[in-house]
């Protein structure tokens, strides 16, 4: 996500501490602080111009909102054991998916959007609003992208944390806490009724790719849901997320894009994206290694949030200046609450290269 190490609440705190944290229980519900500059491999180089407030369309709640107890019950529910069954359940009525192009969406279209949980107001704009609000806003975010440069239209995505970082080992010992079919389906359910793609984020915590990126292809299996892997939540043995940045290799990102390209070859999909986060060099060390495969089109996002200045640092040390063979797609992660003067759609095209994915946090 991009955050300060300290900043505990953005992984772990979104819901009741006994409900989302799972063997966290001890751990107490509180907002994130922002904090003046952002995490990144290089010093700020000045700021831009400040860009001119968000519409009020898409203006961020004033304050904190702490989750319900009706949420906490839900919550309760969503967390039922996965049940791989051969169908996912959609709710009736849901529409079909997105009618994709044959080459997939990159790089003819951009892709926008909302990153975060429903369960959880401290990890995104997706905990913020109820569904059908969250929806609108999104849909006024892409639109703006789609006026700033038409050429690439942009197609607006749900992207869900379903693989959450812990506190505490849980269970299982492995420091991250999956969200239930029931609970996906229904974002999946969302995202089609809105013609919105799903990108299902991954923090592995002490688990590994190969564990957890498995247990959701009955959804990866869908045409419209894509997949994107968190390297600052993929921890050593001995080390806790929050409390250290993570590191994710080449192998394993290696490991899920083939493994996504085999389901592409099987299933007879079209062309799916793999997403990697970065806002620290020790994130994704042996970059180089990265290869690209039949069928995945693959982007390295610029997470982090601060300044200007910053921002356009990361994106070109990130980005501009780690080309990755054969073929490669920038991103760029934003965050309503913690970046200063939010850059606008007009300033994030302008970048070069053009990101292909731009997230809202």
């Amino acid at each position: 996500m991009g955050r300060p190490r300290g900043a505990m609440g953005r992984l772990l705190a979104g819901v009741a501490a006994a409900a989302l944290c799972g063997g966290c229980a001890g751990l107490p519900l509180r907002p994130e602080q922002p904090v003046p500059a952002a995490a990144g491999p290089v010093a700020a180089a000045g700021t831009s111009a400040p860009a001119p407030p968000v519409a009020q369309v898409l203006s961020e709640p004033s304050a904190y909102v702490p989750p319900s107890a009706a949420q906490a019950a839900r919550l309760q529910q969503l967390l039922a054991p996965w049940l791989p069954a051969p169908g996912l359940g959609l709710p009736a009525g849901t529409p079909p998916p997105l009618p994709e192009p044959a080459a997939g969406w990159l790089p003819a279209y951009r892709i926008v959007s909302y990153y975060g949980n429903p369960l959880s107001p401290a990890m995104g704009v997706l905990g913020w609003y109820p569904p059908a609000e969250t929806m609108q806003k999104l849909t006024a975010q892409a639109a703006a992208y789609t006026a700033a440069d038409p050429a690439h239209p942009a197609v607006p995505a749900i992207e869900l944390v379903a693989d959450v970082a812990q506190a505490s080992p849980g269970s299982g010992g492995l420091y991250r806490l999956r969200m239930s079919s029931a609970m996906i389906a229904g974002e999946l359910a969302l995202a089609r009724q809105n013609h919105a793609l799903l990108i299902l984020d991954l923090q592995v915590g002490r688990s590994t790719v190969e564990q957890e990126v498995p247990y959701f292809l009955p959804f990866l299996s869908q045409p419209d849901v894509m997949l994107a892997l968190d390297p600052e939540f993929d921890m050593p043995p001995g080390e806790v997320p929050g409390q250290e940045i993570g590191t994710m290799s080449a192998t394993d990102i290696n490991w899920a894009i083939s493994y996504v390209s085999s389901l592409v070859r099987r299933l007879g999909l079209p062309p799916k994206i793999v997403i990697v986060h970065q806002f620290l060099p020790s994130m994704v060390t042996d970059w180089q290694a990265i290869r690209g495969q039949p069928g995945v089109q693959f982007v390295m996002d610029t997470d982090g949030y601060g300044g200007q200045g910053i921002k356009l640092a990361n994106y070109q040390h990130f980005i501009a200046d780690q080309p990755i063979p054969p073929v490669r797609y920038g991103g760029i992660k934003l965050f309503y609450k913690y970046d200063v003067n939010l850059m606008t759609p007009a300033q994030i095209v302008a970048l070069q290269p053009p990101p292909s994915l731009v997230i809202y946090q």
